[in-house]
């Protein structure tokens, strides 16, 4: 399982929260808007 799959589960287990990715900051360099699952990988990383 990859890192924006298990985000995206836990994004799904939370209940799909309301979340703007564009008002995130964006913690990884090899993360960008394209990758799949861009804003749960954001979500999880604004959650700590």
């Amino acid at each position: 399982m990859k890192r924006q799959d298990m985000a995206a589960f836990l994004y799904r287990l939370a209940g799909s929260p309301a979340f703007d990715e564009s008002k995130a900051g964006n913690p990884f360099r090899d993360v960008t808007s394209r990758t799949p699952h861009y804003k749960e990988i954001l979500w999880l990383a604004s959650t700590g």
